[in-house]
């Protein structure tokens, strides 16, 4: 016999429809911390046992939380994962206008699948602002500069010489029409690769990293994300080695 329709055959309306709820968000919240009764967490929302009764269990009957032997509430493993889940579509829905206006699916899928990383990084919305940050990288950079650009590359002749004299190493990704200019090209602590795929500029050095996605219609604005979070940085440095290893080495007797 085929199964009547309804909101509990619709795992995905029915996990939504429990997330648009505040209340319900913040019982997840506060059983991520530590396991609470009933009275506790109508005291802490400030509602009636009854009504915190009606959220919990609307979040029992999604398997987001589970009730004890001891009559205590704890958050199940599924309801961590949404939650921390949750907690990347809140932040892509706080800045919303720059998602509408930025093309951020232009990476590969593995990448996309990780996105939710950019909620540990803080968006600069300055574009001056995007420009220096990109400047300083290079600047403080102490063991290496990794750069990529769709755009020419900016010239950071006295910086570039400076760092690599003190034993930074520099690598730097662009289109083969845009060559660097020669700061980049005639020092030998630099090294130069092609690429005409790099859809985004990047740049990071041992300790920070920053991205900016280009407009819609393709082109740049130097507003984007700087972090020193672990898991945002190492994200910008794979995206950075996925199309290094693809670039085109020597790609031009100009870097010779």
């Amino acid at each position: 016999m085929a199964e009547k329709p309804g909101r509990a055959n619709e795992p995905g309306p029915e996990l939504f429809f429990q997330l648009a709820s505040a209340d319900r968000n913040r019982i997840l919240d506060y059983l991520r911390v530590e396991n609470l009764h009933l009275s506790q967490i109508a005291k802490r929302l400030d509602m009636t046992n009854t009504e915190a009764l009606r959220q919990l269990q609307r979040l029992t009957e999604s398997a987001l939380i589970q009730r004890g032997p001891d009559g205590s509430y704890s958050i199940t493993k599924y309801g961590e994962l949404v939650f921390h889940l949750s907690l990347s579509l809140d932040y892509v829905s706080a800045h919303r206008d720059y998602f509408l206006n930025h093309n951020v699916l232009c990476l590969p899928r593995q990448f996309l699948d990780r996105m939710g990383v950019l909620s540990r990084a803080s968006l600069t919305r300055d574009a001056m602002e995007g420009v220096n940050n990109m400047r300083r990288l290079v600047q403080e950079a102490k063991e290496y500069a990794w750069g990529a650009t769709i755009e020419t590359f900016p010239d950071h002749g006295p910086v570039i010489k400076r760092i690599t004299s003190e034993g930074a190493t520099i690598r730097a990704l662009g289109r083969e029409s845009l060559l660097p200019p020669r700061a980049y090209t005639r020092n030998p602590g630099v090294e130069w690769r092609a690429s005409e795929e790099v859809p985004v500029n990047l740049i990071l050095n041992e300790k920070e990293a920053g991205m900016n996605f280009p407009l819609a219609g393709g082109k740049m604005d130097n507003i984007g994300f700087y972090g020193r979070d672990p898991e945002f940085y190492r994200w910008v440095k794979d995206v950075f080695l996925y199309y290094w290893d693809r670039g085109k080495r020597n790609p031009s007797p100009k870097t010779q």
